[in-house]
């Protein structure tokens, strides 16, 4: 039953949201820890290496992950093989569910090399990597200036 249900990194909006209000309950949680005389606690959900060993200790898990096995391999990350709409779903998935909290995020996302032979390929994926990140520079920008205010 957990693996028929729907998966972040696919452009479903009650998914994405989900994750959006784990994000901003955990962040909420973290800094509500008086950390005194030190600075506050930050929420940076980098996950770039650490997922290798991190799994190490995690149980068998609801979505299929296998104990032991390796987690997800980046913060806002859909889980390996979980996104089954292609690479622009995932962005919108990931500028719904924001991460706006964190201080750093990572998203993988992984293309063949076949993809990138020739320069009109080349130019489409950066093309796609500046739409992405012209629209996270804008959420962010928007949500930093509210804050400010």
């Amino acid at each position: 039953m957990c693996l028929a249900q729907p998966k972040y990194g696919n452009d479903l909006s009650e998914v994405d949201l989900l994750a959006r209000k784990i994000s901003v309950d955990s962040y909420q949680i973290i800094r509500s820890y008086d950390n005194s005389p030190f600075r506050n606690y930050m929420v940076a959900r980098e996950g770039l290496a650490w997922h290798y060993f991190g799994g190490l200790g995690v149980a068998a898990l609801p979505n299929g992950r296998k104990a032991s096995s390796r987690l997800n391999d980046g913060s806002i990350s859909p889980m390996r093989g979980a996104d089954k709409k292609g690479p622009t779903a995932v962005l919108r998935s990931a500028l719904k569910a924001g991460f706006k909290e964190s201080h750093a995020s990572v998203l993988n996302q992984k293309f063949s090399a076949a993809m990138l032979r020739s320069d009109e390929s080349i130019g489409k994926l950066v093309a796609y990597t500046n739409a992405f990140m012209g629209k996270a520079v804008r959420t962010f920008n928007t949500t930093w200036l509210t804050r400010m205010n």
